[in-house]
């Protein structure tokens, strides 16, 4: 049976198309440590995990429809001593709760341009964080209570010139400071422990620190998911 030219045209077509879609589409995954450095009149104090990216999406994009990316992992306990745990959570300023998945994309990107490049991620290599590109802390007067958070600034040390950390303009500490944030890419397995220091996570079932799944009366409008993902 003789196929009409219009129908070959368009099973050509199709069939170009996917192959483009095919070729311009990338699936990875990579694990990344992740390092906070604080100097403390007590010592040098330092917190890391690891973490899981997957990726899947365009060879180079800017996110948006099309491109999925997943983070496992969970937050940093950097213990201070006397001024308590600081933690480094998987959302940020800058980034907000995507911050887990961009910056690793942020840290290696060649361009400097904004766009998702999965080639320009490594297999290996280290990277120090801007500022700019730091996770968000916070604190809990009482680990065993999501209410007693509060969240730690990154504010400029006027006397060491380096970041210094604060609760609602009041410094964390005497010469307490962030020395460094690294993202280092490794093979390490992704780091579970968060629930020993912070019970309560698992019972959140993913929502709110309020208990529920909104973020209303939530503090700092925070949920399970800036803390944990799996």
């Amino acid at each position: 049976m003789k196929v009409p030219y219009a129908l070959t045209s368009i099973v050509i077509f199709v069939a170009v198309m996917w192959m483009g879609i095919s070729l311009a589409t990338a699936s990875d995954t990579w694990h990344y440590r992740m390092t906070v450095v604080v100097a403390t009149p007590e010592g040098i104090k330092t917190g890391s995990v690891v973490r899981e990216v997957i990726y899947h999406g365009a060879t180079i994009g800017s996110g948006g429809p099309g491109v999925s990316m997943e983070i496992k992992g969970e937050a940093i306990p950097i213990d201070l001593g006397k001024d308590g745990i600081l933690f480094a959570l998987l959302c940020g300023a800058y980034y907000g709760d995507d911050y887990g998945t961009d910056v690793l994309f942020s840290a290696f990107n060649r361009a400097a341009d904004g766009k998702l490049r999965p080639s320009d991620i490594p297999r290996s290599g280290k990277k120090v964080l801007s500022t700019d590109t730091y996770p968000m802390f916070v604190r809990f007067r009482d680990l065993t209570d999501p209410f007693s958070v509060e969240r730690v600034n990154v504010v400029e040390d006027a006397r060491t010139n380096k970041p210094g950390l604060a609760i609602d303009g009041i410094p964390l500490g005497k010469d307490v400071t962030v020395r460094e944030v690294t993202i280092e890419i490794t093979d390490a397995p992704v780091t579970i422990a968060i629930d020993k220091l912070l019970p309560w996570l698992k019972e959140l079932h993913g929502g709110y620190l309020n208990g529920g799944f909104g973020s209303r009366g939530a503090p700092l409008g925070l949920h399970a998911g800036n803390f944990e993902r799996d």
